[in-house]
């Protein structure tokens, strides 16, 4: 979907873009998103509904579950994110993708920073 974005994008008379540079781009979104994803289920605990306990979602099956929508600010998708982060986080392999971009971009500036 990303690269019929992109070429999309261009054909609307948006300038070029590359593949891996955007791809690099939304990995690094995802780590940025993450920040915040890992907060969400105190935030979620925060909201005080009475789902919010030990045993209240220990009857909640599945995050389809309808109780689950009627969280207070569900509808900002709260679920969703931590849902996609965690996808990412493992079937992307988000760890080892911030490993690689650290030694190549981070890393190596820091070496360049200290020849000078």
């Amino acid at each position: 979907w990303i690269q019929h974005f992109i070429e999309s994008f261009m054909e609307s008379g948006g300038p070029p873009l590359k593949f891996d540079v955007f791809w690099e781009h939304y990995m690094l979104s995802w780590l940025l998103q993450g920040l915040s994803a890992v907060d969400l289920p105190r935030q979620l605990a925060l909201t005080g509904s009475p789902h919010m306990t030990y045993e209240g979602w220990m009857q909640i099956p599945s995050y389809k579950d309808p109780r689950v929508f009627r969280l207070p600010n569900y509808n900002n998708g709260m679920v969703a994110i931590l849902r996609n982060f965690a996808y990412y986080w493992t079937c992307r392999d988000l760890p080892s993708f911030w490993e690689r971009w650290k030694r190549t971009r981070l890393d190596a500036s820091r070496k360049n920073l200290a020849a000078t």
